[in-house]
């Protein structure tokens, strides 16, 4: 039957006017954190280097992350499985874990502890090497949840960056570290000969500018090199998470001197590395993608020009937890619950509250916490309402075991803060979920593209460039209109 998937799939692709070599090299770029409009901002800088690029490119302006929490590993997971957490397991960068009754990471490996093992879908690259075991698969990243869960489970190795190493590490998920990995690590990371916290200090200061950035584009081109990827006719794949604008819009917020600083700095370091990518291959051989995980939100929203309620973090959490103990209290229920928002979490109950009760007493619960001011809706993950905004979001986001029992939508003008001036993402709106989307290539179509698009697209469409077979889930698609028709030739999108 998965044969003939991909026949027919196949020959949809043929008859609808497409036909192009299979790229020797695909390189997926994922600027965390990134929102669409900053992709705006820099084409528009008379200064800036980024839009010669962006005028050969396929942009797609209107590309949505379709579910929650707008968060890392949510995002990463999603990018090349091209399935949303209800299918890929990944439902936040942390979750309850019913059985072990702790919180655990989404990276959290029994076996390795740290690797892919929660991650439920394979990526584009995992069905790469299951076609044709010769061909490469490399993620690397400064985060963890960047490189693994963009490399999948059969990725050649995955790296990232760990202050206590003060370098680049692997997980033994993917085997033995690579044997150039230590000089490399000696030679490119300069953070002296500190240890213990002015380490760790030193470390997060480096990972908060664009100097990370710079750090990965060298392990890039290491990479590429120590790999001779693009180099041979199995295609190999290369995917690479810049992490610092995370770090700094959390730190400083939107609308800060210090992100406006560092999307200067981005702009002539993603010039500097699809040139590097164009230099190593030839133009003809090479797709490049490039998106983000998320958005970010900041206290005023632009669009709507209306200033934030701020609320703090921990003190919503205390208010949260108080409902649920009154609620408790008030039925005469015994049961226990775990916050990981935007989820709660049923973590103990009493025998006596059968699946009719049990249902009853989630409906009253949700009802006392919709009172809290800044709450717009709580979701009951195992009978939610459809007519309810935001339905299809949060109805893609459950994944049975994994999601909470509740899950919170807060008012879209509610700013839940860490620290001052901080920026946060998670929600369903406009700001966390607008991200960009290019693609560049000889089968590429150059030109804005305006219409509904998903991150989740971007695996499918990838599939059908390396002619593997991955169905894509409802709500996803074949981004056709990216690519070039048989009428218009195989000329290269360079001029």
């Amino acid at each position: 039957m998965k044969t003939l998937k991909a026949v027919l799939f196949l020959l949809c692709f043929q008859t609808v006017g497409f036909a192009f070599e299979t790229p020797k090299l695909v390189v997926v770029v994922v600027v965390d954190q990134m929102r669409a409009e900053y992709l705006d901002l820099l084409e528009k800088r008379p200064e800036g280097r980024l839009k010669k690029h962006l005028r050969q490119g396929a942009v797609f302006t209107q590309t949505h992350v379709n579910f929650i929490p707008t968060e890392t590993a949510p995002g990463h997971a999603a990018i090349l499985t091209g399935k949303t957490p209800c299918l890929n397991g990944i439902v936040g960068n942390r979750w309850w874990d019913k059985k072990e009754r702790k919180t655990v990471s989404a990276l959290t490996d029994a076996t390795y502890g740290i690797g892919p093992l929660q991650l439920m879908a394979p990526t584009v690259g995992d069905l790469l090497r299951q076609t044709d075991p010769l061909c490469q698969v490399v993620s690397i990243s400064i985060k963890d949840r960047g490189a693994i869960l963009l490399g999948g489970h059969k990725a050649n190795t995955a790296l990232w960056f760990n202050a206590l190493e003060a370098g680049f590490v692997t997980s033994a998920a993917y085997g033995r570290p690579p044997g150039w990995l230590k000089t490399f690590n000696k030679e490119h990371v300069h953070l002296g000969r500190w240890r213990g916290r002015i380490l760790i200090d030193r470390a997060n200061q480096m990972l908060a500018s664009s100097e990370a950035d710079q750090l990965l584009i060298q392990l890039a081109n290491k990479v590429l090199e120590e790999y001779q990827l693009g180099k041979d006719d199995h295609p190999d794949i290369l995917t690479v998470s810049f992490s610092a604008m995370d770090y700094i819009g959390h730190k400083h917020g939107p609308h800060s001197p210090q992100t406006n600083k560092y999307l200067t700095e981005l702009d002539s370091n993603l010039d500097a590395f699809l040139t590097l990518l164009q230099n190593w291959m030839n133009k003809k051989e090479v797709v490049i993608v490039l998106t983000a995980d998320h958005g970010v939100s900041g206290t005023w929203n632009e669009k709507a020009g209306v200033q934030k309620k701020i609320m703090s973090q921990a003190s919503f959490k205390k208010q949260v937890g108080k409902s649920l103990d009154e609620t408790t209290g008030s039925l005469g229920i015994n049961a226990q619950f775990e916050i990981v928002l935007p989820a709660i979490y049923l973590t103990k109950q009493p025998a006596s509250l059968n699946s009719e009760r049990r249902e009853a007493f989630l409906h009253q619960t949700a009802l006392n916490l919709k009172k809290i001011p800044g709450i717009a809706d709580i979701f009951i993950t195992e009978s939610m309402d459809k007519s309810a905004p935001y339905y299809n979001v949060y109805a893609r986001s459950v994944y049975p075991g994994r999601s909470g029992d509740l899950v919170i939508r807060l008012e879209e003008n509610v700013f839940l803060a860490q620290y001052k001036n901080d920026g946060t993402h998670g929600s369903p709106y406009e700001e966390d979920t607008h991200v960009p989307l290019v693609f560049w290539g000889p089968p590429i179509r150059a030109g804005r593209i305006i219409e509904e698009a998903s991150i989740i697209d971007i695996a499918p469409t990838l599939a059908a460039l390396l002619s593997i077979e991955l169905s894509p889930m409802e709500g996803s698609r074949v981004l056709w209109k990216a690519f070039k028709s048989n009428a218009e030739g195989n000329k290269s999108l360079s001029k």
